[in-house]
């Protein structure tokens, strides 16, 4: 029915993924802006306590710690950005939501490779200076860290085992989002082989059959050899004698 004719242009774009994409982008940006604010609670929690305390050492680890989280919170809104538009450019296909989760996952393993990479660095440089873990300040978070494992403390083996606990889980995030986003990313590959050897396989079998061997319009004239006649004296010839063996008479040729 034609009344209902102004919903076929939402339809056909959410059909061919450019709502789904724009609405997806959308929302990466939304989250950068948030991790920028996120970024500047934390600055001012450092600071915060850089300013509360009277040790300098702590004083220079929050200093540090605030300069990390400036940097990690510009890493987070340069890859979020990034994405959406990525998102933003994919074309249009018959697969929508494969090539967006494949891309959403990429971005997962690149902010966790940032983040975990710049907290084990500023945290191991904090740790340092401080002697205590730099999260310490952050309620919540140290469940997110490998301080708890066995070897973790203060002191400089302290800061530099924080250092390759964090090193080794950004780059088994990255590794892991990053195998998942191109196992998603075979899916259509497999699907599209399947059906290319489908259509082959029913090509071989709808293959044209050699046509039959031509008809003669007339039959062929079969010969039949007529039995042994009996000579003109009444006698009858024998079969391996061109002559009667009464008169003499010479046996007919008979076809």
């Amino acid at each position: 029915m034609r009344v209902f004719s102004f919903l076929d242009p939402f339809i056909a774009k959410l059909s061919n993924g450019r709502f789904l994409r724009f609405t997806f982008a959308l929302l990466l940006r939304i989250s950068a802006w948030l991790a920028g604010v996120s970024g500047v609670i934390l600055v001012f929690i450092f600071l915060g306590a850089a300013f509360r305390s009277s040790n300098v050492g702590m004083i220079l680890g929050s200093i540090i710690a605030a300069v990390f989280s400036v940097a990690l919170v510009f890493c987070q809104i340069a890859i979020l950005l990034y994405r959406a538009r990525t998102i933003a450019e994919l074309p249009d296909s018959n697969y929508t939501i494969i090539p967006i989760f494949s891309i959403l996952l990429r971005q997962c393993g690149e902010s966790a490779l940032a983040a975990y990479s710049l907290i084990g660095v500023g945290g191991c440089l904090f740790i340092w200076l401080t002697d205590s873990s730099p999260l310490s300040q952050l309620s919540g978070l140290q469940e997110l860290t490998p301080m708890a494992m066995p070897g973790a403390g203060a002191g400089f083996l302290g800061g530099l085992w924080f250092l390759v606990a964090m090193l080794v889980l950004a780059f088994l995030f990255i590794l892991v989002f990053y195998f998942l986003a191109e196992l998603i990313e075979v899916l259509p590959e497999i699907a599209n082989n399947t059906k290319a050897m489908q259509l082959a396989l029913a090509g071989s079998v709808l293959q044209v059959a050699p046509s039959p061997e031509p008809v003669s319009a007339t039959p062929p004239i079969a010969v039949v050899k007529s039995p042994d006649p009996s000579c003109k004296c009444g006698a009858a010839f024998e079969a391996d004698s061109p002559f009667c063996g009464s008169c003499g008479a010479r046996k007919p040729v008979l076809v």
